[in-house]
This record gives C-alpha cells, structure tokens and sequence, in this order.
C-alpha cells in the first residue's frame, strides 16, 4: 500500500443531477461549482448507502430544473489506484530475477491505458516503451529512469470511482443573505427504491440463503440493465457483490415482500459454511453489496494501518508508526459499558426456549458469556477479543434469566426418518445454535467503539480491518505502543466529507483483538 495524505491526490471530477427524459435519454446539470460538501455515510447495520449534497445556491438552480423526485445525483472522484501503485513499486525494483522484473514491467504496462493518458499519441508511446524494454534489457537503471519521468508526469495511477444516488428529498432552504441560499438534497442508493418498488411472490423449496441472495441480486441487475441502461452503466461496471457462502438449507415462502426486507430477515438464521458462525450483516459500502458474518469480517487481513504521531518521539523515528498509514486527526472513545442493557440484550448471558410443534417437545438452552470469553483469554487474533471490559470476578455475570427467548424449533427435522417421511422438504433452521450467540454478540460489539477522523480515500470503507497504531504517551519509553488501544480494529459505520478542497473521513471503530498478550487480571 501507498500513504495517500495529501489533498492534491484527489479530485473532484463530477457532480452533476441526471434528470431521465421522455423517450429514455437524459439531461445533466452540473453542480460542481456550487457544491458545499458532499457526505456518504455507511454503516455495516444498514442495507443502503445514503448521503446528502449542500449546495451555495444563489442563481435558483432547483427551481430551474425543476426537481421532481426522479433524478439523480452523479459524483466522480478520481484518486490514486493503489493496485497499480504497487505492481509499479514491485516492478521497479530489483529483488527478483531479470526475466521475472521484464514480466513484471510487461504486466505493469498492460495495465495502463496509453490511450486515456496520451490522447491520439497512446498507441506510440505504449509501442515504446515495450521496444524500449526488449533492446535495453541490461540497462535496467535507464529503464527505472525512464519510468519514473513517465510516469510522474502522467496522471496513469490515479482512477475514477463513480456514485450515483437517487434524489428523494430536498430540505428546507437556509437564507445566507439576499440573493443566496443554502440548499440540501438527501440521497439514498438507487437500490433501495427499487426495493420499495418490487414484492416478491416466490416459494423456496431446500436452497441455500446464499443462493437465494445471489438470485434477488440477478433481478436488481436486470431491472437496472433494462432500465436507463446509460445511468446505470458505470454502477453496473464498478460494484461488486459479495456473499459468503452459507451452510445448510432453508424453506420459506415470501409473499409480497421486499428483497432488503427478506435478506435482513437471514441475517438472525444465517449459518457460515467456512466456519460455522452465525451472526449475518448485509450492508453496502463503496464496492458494492456484503452479506458477509460478523466473523469472517473480523478475522480477514487488515487491509491498512491508522496511527498517531507522538509529539514525544522525533520525525525520523515515527516510520515504525507511519509506514503504509494514515495519520488520525481526532479521536475519542464512544462508548464503554452499560449494564442495564447488557442484562436486557442478553450479552452476560440468557435463556432459550425452542418449542417443537411437530415433536411436541420443547428444549432449554442456558448460555453464559463468561464461558465463551475465557476462551479468548490471553489470545492473539481471535475474534471478539477486546471488546468487552469486564472485571476478574465474574460473580453476577450469567445472568442468564435477565432476558429469556421463545422461539419455534426444528432441530433435526431433515435427520429423523418419520418427519421427512411426513413432509420431505424439512429442515433444521439451527435456531439454538444462532440466536443467544448473536444477541451477545451484537451487544459485546457496542461496550468498546471508537471515533477517529483521517484523511480520505475511497478505499476507507464500512466492514474493512484496520491496524490501528497508538503510541503509549505516558511511558518512560515513548516509541511504545499502548497495549489496550493497539491492535485490530473494524470500521462498523464511517461518513465521507468531500468537499473541492478538502476530503475527510470520520470512522466509528470496533476492537478486534489486542496487540499483544494481555493476562486477565490486566484487564
């Protein structure tokens, strides 16, 4: 990865409302010379991206238009690729074999569009290069020379990533003075419109969540191809989607239901076939849709590093912190404990109550925190380590009667011969493995949140694993990391500020894990 810190690397290249016309096409107005700031707010407990647009309005562009709930909102941003920034720095060194350093330059230079760069000149300079590289095999420092001049003057590291918001509601005009007046427009993904717009009648016989997903997503899509395909086109061409693959199978029937609604709905039942787990989130941030655990989240790669500079230490030797990083601006603990809710939520512990109708039996679950977390005791990496401060004693802690569940089982229905002989498409919704567990767990996340404001990039986004880099201030050592606040992080909610001359991040923060070792008398 790349530092990417300073302003001069983005640009606002688009902002603009797309208004559909009679017939198919489409008008724009820009908007980029009366922009204020553009903010989108992600959050891995919402379905959909939202946002607002503030505008400096004094030439009543609005009325103008005029705005009739059916436009859009078009922004583009170009900022550093970073992919192609490190295939360049790999290329361009000489740790490997020569013939392994060409390969690497031919595939450094297929990645870069000559045409988009040089205009009419691309094909020329692209030929270039490749002959260049051929007939100057030994003059690698020529070759390094070369690229770096190129390169440098050349715009070829930095992309384009597009947003496209429907328009759905414009606030009240603020006066500034006479002749300008602040205007507001609030934004939602266009995704969540044709939501609300579309019910599904549809009767799912053994399929797997997963695929039940994948299959409302290939309708999203058609509807999107076969309408304003020129809107949609560069949404279609970036966003991504991905699902984690869930393990057994599900019956159910949705009748006039909406898609977000329905997907949310197995986010309580969901089971993981890599690992398991329970506890669904289906969000999206700037890449595109995740219906992805909680714990494959918290245990992938972190993904880049936030630090913080300690005024202690001299600039020579802060690399250790600020290496691949972005350096925070503020920062502030949200939140720590609360008691009375924790009891109420069933995070120290609870009671199931599963009720087989078809058995006519019922079953008792008990489940105790304290069993599940001194499993993490001491450990390095594990999900859900550091996120709760407790005391040792743990004494009034399985309070397992402070919230008691009563939910409908069907534990073994695909196992037992009689009841697939009576109806054949049964199976077991594994509710006593999923439901305390993501009750606590979704209540251990709110005990240790933090609020940190970096500098922004498009890569920064909702569901990514951070390091995050704090120095321990009051150490007789002051190149010391703080072994409570280091570690791993998630970002569970963030908002983009982007304004033309400043671009700013502000991220709540989840622990993930703890640096280093901590014994459980030092929590």
């Amino acid at each position: 990865m790349t530092t990417f810190t300073k302003q001069k690397d983005f640009e606002l290249t688009t902002v603009e409302i797309v208004k559909p016309t009679v017939g198919g096409g489409y008008e724009t107005y820009p908007l980029i010379q009366k922009m204020v700031e553009f903010t989108i707010y992600q959050d891995i407990f919402n379905s959909v991206l939202s946002g607002k647009l503030v505008l400096m309005d004094s030439a009543d562009i609005l009325s103008k238009i005029p705005l009739t709930g059916n436009e859009f909102l078009r922004v583009g941003i170009k900022y550093p690729d970073t992919s192609l920034t490190g295939l360049l720095d790999s290329t361009l060194s000489f740790a490997e074999p020569l013939d392994g350093l060409i390969s690497n330059i031919d595939s450094l230079l297929s990645e870069i569009d000559f045409n988009d760069i040089f205009g009419g000149l691309g094909n020329f300079v692209g030929g270039f290069l490749q002959d260049f590289i051929q007939s100057n095999v030994p003059a690698l420092p020529s070759i390094q020379n070369l690229f770096s001049t190129i390169l440098g003057l050349t715009d070829f590291k930095r992309k384009t990533q597009w947003h496209l918001f429907r328009i759905y509601k414009a606030d009240n005009s603020q006066v500034v003075n006479d002749n300008t007046k602040l205007e507001t427009l609030r934004l939602i993904s266009p995704e969540y419109v044709w939501n609300l717009q579309t019910k599904f009648n549809r009767n799912f016989q053994k399929e797997q969540i997963s695929s039940v997903i994948a299959a409302y997503f290939t309708e999203l899509k058609q509807f999107f191809q076969d309408t304003h395909p020129e809107i949609y086109a560069q949404k279609l061409k970036q966003d991504a989607l991905t699902i984690e693959e869930t393990s057994g199978l599900v019956n159910f029937s949705s009748v006039q239901a909406n898609p977000f609604t329905m997907i949310n709905s197995f986010c309580s039942t969901a089971i993981s076939n890599l690992d398991s787990s329970a506890n669904f989130v289906f969000f999206q941030n700037n890449v595109g849709f995740n219906f992805r655990s909680l714990a494959s989240i918290f245990s992938q790669d972190n993904a880049l590093q936030f630090f913080c500079k300690n005024p202690n230490i001299a600039e020579d030797k802060q690399s250790a912190f600020s290496l691949n990083a972005l350096a925070f601006e503020a920062m502030n603990r949200l939140q720590s404990f609360d008691v009375i809710n924790n009891l109420r939520e069933g995070l120290y512990g609870s009671r199931l109550l599963s009720v087989d109708p078809l058995r006519k039996k019922w079953y008792k679950k008990d489940y105790k925190l304290s069993e599940e977390f001194f499993k993490y005791i001491g450990s390095e990496g594990v999900v859900g380590t550091g996120n709760l401060q407790i005391e040792s004693n743990f004494e009034g802690m399985d309070q397992i009667n402070a919230r008691q569940m009563l939910l409908q089982s069907s534990k073994g229905h695909d196992t037992e011969p009689y009841l697939k002989a009576l109806d054949p498409s049964l199976v077991d919704h594994q509710v006593e493995s999923v439901a305390q567990l993501r009750a606590s767990q979704l209540r251990l996340m709110e005990q240790a949140k933090t609020y940190i404001r970096v500098p922004g990039h498009p890569s920064i986004n909702a569901g990514l694993k951070c390091q995050f880099n704090m120095p321990n201030f009051n150490a007789l050592d002051p190149s010391t990391r703080n072994k409570y606040l280091q570690g791993s992080y998630v970002i569970t909610a963030c908002a983009h500020h982007i304004s033309t001359s400043k671009y700013e991040i502000e991220a709540e923060l989840v622990k993930s894990d703890f640096f280093s070792k901590i014994g459980f008398g030092g929590i």
